[in-house]
C-alpha cells in the first residue's frame, strides 16, 4: 500500500511540473544597482539580481510560474523578445509597434496601466565635465555643433532621433558613457538613476562625467508579455502584473 501511495505521489509531482507555466525572462547584462546587480551573462543567485528580478522571483513562486533567466545585451534580449525567443524582457518602454506582438498591462479604459508598471524611468543627458555641452534644457543647446549618443534599440533614442537631435547610437550604456569620458561624443542619454553603476566602471568616469536636470524624456518601464502567451493565461497575468508592481514598489522604498 505504501509502494502504491509513493508511486502516485510521485505521479501527482510530475504531472504538476508539467503542467506548470515557464517563463523565459531576458534581462540586462550591465550592474545598474539597486536594479540590476552584477555584470555578465552570469544570473546571480536568487536574492542577489537586484530589485527587479529578485521581486518577479518571488511573484513567480506565489504563482507556481517557472522563470528561466537569460542575460544578455539589451539589443539581443529586444531581437529574441520580438522574434519569440524570450516571452518577456524586463523593463520595456511601450510603443505602437511593441503593442503588435506584446501585451502589456492596461487598466479598465484600456489605456497603458502605469499603477502596473515596473517603475517611472527619467533620462538624463550626462556630459565630459571637461566639455560642457552647454545645454539650455528641453531640446535646446548653445552650441551649435554637438554630437549626443544614446542607447541602441531605446525608445527614448528612437524619440529624440524623430526630434531632429543629433543622436548616434552606441552599442551598449557601458559602450557610450566610455565614449563620453573619452571625448568622443559630447553628451550621453541614459536613465539618471540606474546609470552610476555603469560610470563607476568606465575609466575616470565618475571624474568626468557628470549629469545634467531635469530629466530630457519620461516614460515608464513594464514587463510585457508575449501576445500568444498571454492569451493561453490572461487571469495569471493580469495577477502577475498586479503583484510584481508591489514586490516592486516594497524593496524600492528603502532605496530612495
Amino acid at each position: 500500500m505504501r509502494f502504491i501511495l509513493a508511486l502516485l505521489s510521485l505521479f501527482w509531482s510530475l504531472s504538476a511540473q508539467a503542467d506548470q507555466l515557464k517563463l523565459d525572462v531576458c534581462t540586462s547584462i550591465y550592474h545598474m544597482p539597486p536594479y540590476y546587480l552584477t555584470q555578465g551573462k552570469t544570473m546571480p543567485p536568487k536574492g542577489q539580481r537586484g530589485i527587479f528580478a529578485d521581486a518577479l522571483d518571488e511573484t513567480a513562486d506565489k504563482l507556481d510560474l517557472r522563470i528561466n533567466w537569460y542575460r544578455m545585451p539589451w539589443s539581443r534580449c529586444l531581437s529574441g523578445l520580438k522574434s519569440g525567443q524570450f516571452g518577456t524582457v524586463l523593463g520595456v518602454n511601450p510603443s505602437p509597434e511593441r503593442e503588435k506582438y506584446l501585451r502589456f498591462p492596461k487598466n479598465l479604459t484600456n489605456a497603458l496601466d502605469q499603477e502596473r508598471s515596473m517603475s517611472p524611468v527619467h533620462y538624463n543627458l550626462f556630459e565630459n565635465a571637461n566639455n560642457p555641452i552647454e545645454w539650455a534644457g528641453d531640446r535646446r543647446f548653445l552650441r551649435e555643433k554637438f554630437k549626443l549618443g544614446a542607447p541602441q534599440g531605446f525608445i527614448v533614442t528612437e524619440t529624440l532621433k524623430s526630434q531632429g537631435l543629433p543622436i548616434s547610437e552606441t552599442l551598449s550604456p557601458y559602450d557610450g558613457f566610455s565614449k563620453l569620458s573619452a571625448g568622443q561624443i559630447d553628451g550621453f542619454v541614459f536613465a539618471g538613476k540606474v546609470a552610476d553603476g555603469l560610470i563607476e566602471l568606465v575609466p575616470d568616469g565618475t571624474k568626468q562625467i557628470r549629469r545634467l536636470d531635469p530629466p530630457i524624456w519620461t516614460s515608464y518601464l513594464y514587463l510585457p508579455i508575449q501576445q500568444d502567451l498571454y492569451k493561453a493565461a490572461p487571469d495569471l497575468f493580469e495577477t502577475l502584473w498586479t503583484h510584481y508592481a508591489k514586490n516592486i514598489r516594497k524593496r524600492v522604498e528603502p532605496h530612495f
